[in-house]
């Protein structure tokens, strides 16, 4: 009797891992009496997918043969498998059965012409013996682990990856992909309504992006000062107050639930901060501040202030959320570098930034949901004479620019006074999967923790005294401030944000009076 592989699940007594010798045996014997069941089954297993031990070996050996041009049989199959010895000087063959294993497979199969079948039963049994590996795995974290979140994380983590690599790829013939792409464009033409992702309102930004799209992972990067998490948090404020019914999950791991709320009510309340501060608020801009606080507290922007969140965590509580609330459109996580590795590396950082990197791209196409997050950049841009960040810039890792859909970079656009309330802030897109590559300008008004889009056309000032700046490289000038007409400010009475409901204490929306952590004025 052939002998099983060595499984360290834990099994209740006298029960044995799913498997069938008999589809096993099957599927061996069909590729070797037959070569080109091999060509077309053979890619839709691997070695781990059998249980039987001597046919994993077997099946190994078929693929190293085919994988150099050669036919498997019995001969060359032998010949093979009797050269290759393991440590203990037995051949492959030998720890197979022999020989007369090898003879004993092809003459016992059923039908080559079922090879398919047999094929999918050892497909499944390979999945529900990996379904029980788990399940014991989550079992024994369950035991250890004292975080009840990070173990549910783990688990759920654990089951998305078994989920991820069943999904087995196949060719796919253009015209299908072809009459789903001409059926949207079509009804684009006809409904003359653009197909375009999450808008921020931002209209330079969005006629650059047609919007965030679904499974996009967004990063917005910038030197400390530029203001990432307010520009980040103006746009949940703007998705907020245009599209109230947008859900948008939030994670801020840097700041207090008290911090970014009242950057938050700054902002939507147009009172400069030190006013609020020092309780020097007139009657009118009172007024004002519970107006804001009251639409603030109805939005559907939920946050979280953890500070030990992982990407898996952030995974599954945003899971929760989108199951809990039936849709989720938005998640912002600031920022990328604060969060926990999802692996231990031993202290290889560069690693550990790659998987969270990585983890959030599968989280944004999981979840089917555009994310936002923000990241560091590197200090070797204050070497350089020239500022202009490009996306080596990005901190620790170039993995972010790989996983990346989209790269936007704040960056100072000039001006002499860092300390200044409202200073020119050019918004550069430098990676766009999906568009063009360009610059906007925005005034960020540092007292009131807004952007506004800048207008005018403005010179800055030279690299250096010796070098003038050359007209095409034309920038905003700080020294000339941009107009804004009424029309491109928002109504008074229009503030943002709101929601009812909590996931499990997990992420908490903007209720009044209890108002969790959001983030519309820290580093946008």
């Amino acid at each position: 009797m052939p002998k099983s592989s060595n499984d360290n699940a834990k099994l209740p007594v006298n029960r044995t891992m799913p498997h069938s010798q008999e589809a096993e045996d099957a599927v061996i014997g069909a590729f070797l009496t037959n070569g080109e069941l091999f060509t077309e089954f053979g890619s839709k297993l691997r070695e781990e997918d059998f249980y039987i031990a001597s046919d994993r070996i077997i099946f190994a050996a078929i693929r190293d043969l085919a994988a150099k041009g050669m036919p498997a049989d019995l001969v060359t199959l032998s010949v093979a498998m009797g050269k290759e010895v393991d440590r203990d000087g037995r051949s492959a063959l030998e720890r197979a059965g022999g020989i007369e294993r090898l003879e004993e497979l092809t003459e016992a199969i059923p039908s080559a012409s079922n090879c398919e079948y047999y094929v999918e039963i050892v497909k499944r049994d390979a999945m529900l013996r990996k379904i029980i590996q788990t399940a014991g795995e989550i079992i024994d974290n369950a035991y250890t682990l004292e975080d009840a979140d990070k173990c549910l994380a783990s688990a759920q983590a654990a089951i998305f990856e078994l989920g991820k690599n069943t999904q087995g790829g196949e060719l796919v013939r253009v015209s299908d992909p072809a009459t789903e792409v001409l059926s949207k464009l079509l009804k684009v033409y006809e409904t003359g309504e653009p197909d375009l992702g999450l808008l921020t309102h931002y209209d330079n930004l969005d006629n650059m992006t047609n919007g965030f799209l679904p499974g996009q992972m967004i990063v917005l990067a910038a030197r400390p000062g530029c203001g990432k998490t307010a520009f980040a948090m103006s746009i949940a404020a703007n998705i907020a107050r245009y599209e109230p019914e947008r859900v948008i999950a939030t994670f801020n791991l840097e700041m207090s639930a008290t911090e970014l709320v009242q950057r938050m009510l700054v902002s939507e309340s147009r009172i400069p901060r030190d006013v609020l501060i020092k309780g020097k608020e007139t009657t009118e801009q009172l007024q004002n501040l519970f107006t804001a606080h009251d639409k603030l507290s109805k939005s559907n922007i939920y946050i979280d202030q953890s500070t030990g969140n992982s990407a898996d965590v952030v995974m599954s509580k945003c899971r929760r959320l989108k199951n809990k609330l039936g849709r989720l459109d938005l998640i912002i996580i600031d920022y990328l570098q604060l969060m926990e590795p999802t692996k231990d590396r031993k202290g290889n950082r560069q690693q550990e930034v790659s998987d969270t990197s990585r983890m959030i791209k599968l989280m944004a196409k999981d979840l089917e949901v555009p994310v936002l997050v923000l990241s560091q950049m590197s200090r070797k841009i204050d070497d350089r004479e020239v500022k202009t960040p490009q996306l080596s810039d990005l901190r620790e890792s170039g993995a972010i620019e790989q996983d990346a859909d989209m790269v936007m970079f704040l960056n100072d656009a000039g001006s002499e006074d860092s300390d200044a309330d409202a200073k020119p802030i050019e918004l550069k897109i430098a990676k766009q999967r999906n568009g063009a590559v360009g610059d906007i300008y925005y005034v960020f008004e540092k007292n009131l923790l807004r952007f506004r889009p800048a207008t005018g056309k403005y010179v800055p000032k030279p690299k250096t005294d010796a070098e003038p700046i050359k007209a095409e490289e034309a920038m905003p000038n700080p020294q000339e401030l941009p107009q804004y007409g009424d029309e491109d400010a928002p109504p008074e009475e229009e503030v943002l944000f709101g929601g009812d409901g909590a996931v499990d204490g997990d992420i908490a929306d903007l209720q009044s009076g209890d108002i969790p952590s959001f983030d519309p004025n820290g580093e946008e």
